[in-house]
């Protein structure tokens, strides 16, 4: 890798997730890595207002399917920052999280 390639970016757009009107990217390959958030949205670009665990399977599912589409997967996830807005919620975090990741858990 040269020094160019390190510094290059590139957005990924051949992802199966909808437009949005915010004005970041679903996902940005750079430094041999890549940086993505999510949400958890539906394919028609609305935001779930569903249960937390319907809420998380959605967003890490959505997650599954951009990582693919960048030729990559779960597998290579190496942190996960997820801000949750009640406490309570964590009890669902822990019990969906070890569905889409293997141990040790990041």
């Amino acid at each position: 890798m040269t020094k160019g390639d390190f510094m290059s970016r590139e957005v990924i757009l051949n992802i199966p997730m909808p437009e949005t009107q915010y004005t970041s990217s679903w996902i940005t390959r750079g430094a041999g890595l890549l940086f993505t958030s999510h949400a958890p949205m539906h394919p028609d670009g609305t935001m779930s207002t569903d249960n937390i665990e319907n809420q998380l399977i959605l967003m890490f599912t959505n997650l599954q399917k951009t990582l693919e589409a960048a030729e990559s997967s779960n597998d290579n996830v190496l942190q996960i920052i997820i801000y949750l807005t009640d406490p309570e919620y964590s009890k669902a975090l822990n019990e969906i999280y070890p569905q889409f990741f293997a141990p040790p858990l990041s």
